[in-house]
């Protein structure tokens, strides 16, 4: 499913990436090659040789919920998003404070107004 996510969210942004991984290598920085855990770096634009065409996915327009499994190079990259606006949950903290607290945060920054727009990506 998430090798296809690059395609169904290429004119939506804003998203709420619900999965215990950011899915945000490149194919050089991923240990296992498998593109299902590419998907938000194509988005975003950062593999070298391939290029979204604008609007491109910016880091300020992600919130992540449920991160667990991440791996060195991803690391790195949610460092960013966060310095950029985005916004990372990793499960711990989601367990530690509650989901209501998350929740009210995000909806603080994003406005919670129902506007529309945006996805959800799931990993069930």
């Amino acid at each position: 499913m998430y090798s296809m996510t690059s395609g169904t969210l290429a004119t939506s942004w804003t998203q709420v990436w619900i999965d215990a991984h950011p899915d945000i290598n490149t194919p050089d920085s991923s240990t296992t090659g498998n593109c299902h855990g590419m998907p938000v770096a194509y988005l975003m634009s950062l593999v070298e040789w391939y290029k979204m065409p604008e609007p491109r996915m910016q880091p300020h327009e992600i919130v992540y919920l449920g991160l667990r499994s991440i791996d060195p190079a991803e690391v790195e990259r949610l460092d960013w998003i966060s310095a950029h606006g985005g916004m990372v949950f990793h499960a711990e903290e989601i367990r530690r404070r509650g989901i209501e607290p998350v929740l009210a945060e995000i909806a603080a920054k994003w406005g919670g107004g129902g506007t529309g727009g945006g996805e959800k990506s799931y990993e069930i």
